[in-house]
């Protein structure tokens, strides 16, 4: 494939950014990048108390395709990736994810992102990248093994 198609292909994809953190070298990374793909930036909700009715609300809004994303995924029931399942479903709503297209799920930080993003990728039919850090594939029991392994790419930091 020549560069000059690949190039012409690369402006055509509909990215979906999503970072853990609002840092300002993420944001440069994310503003680069709109300059050449169709980019979408989130930075994924932190759940907090008060989200705790609305994320509920929301999950019940969004449970069939949440619970096919998970079963598709093959993640067993872990009580910690509850707050993952309700960011989603945060993202899902406020976004309105539902009906919009993307070629791919750009992750940074493998937790929460990287896991959010592997929930969605199942929803919206895509592929998703995650970019690790370091320490955050270590945080939450299950990351290193359930979110490696549905991850598309790993760019890793070092």
């Amino acid at each position: 494939m020549s560069s000059k198609r690949m190039i012409v292909e690369a402006e055509h994809l509909k990215v979906l950014f999503l970072t853990s953190v609002d840092h300002p070298q993420v944001k440069y990374e994310a503003e680069y990048l709109s300059e050449k793909l169709d980019l979408t930036y989130l930075v994924v909700p932190i759940l907090e108390r008060k989200l705790f009715l609305y994320a509920f609300r929301c999950l019940f809004k969004n449970f069939p395709m949440i619970c096919a994303s998970l079963l598709k995924l093959k993640v067993p029931a872990i009580p910690q990736l509850l707050s993952h399942v309700l960011m989603s479903s945060i993202i899902l709503e406020r976004e309105k994810l539902q009906g919009k297209k993307y070629d791919l799920i750009y992750a940074h930080w493998l937790y929460p992102a990287g896991l959010i993003g592997l929930i969605l990728s199942k929803i919206l039919n895509c592929k998703v990248v995650s970019v690790i850090w370091g320490y955050d594939i270590q945080v939450i029991r299950g990351v290193e093994g359930y979110g490696i392994r549905g991850l598309n790419r790993v760019i890793a930091k070092t």
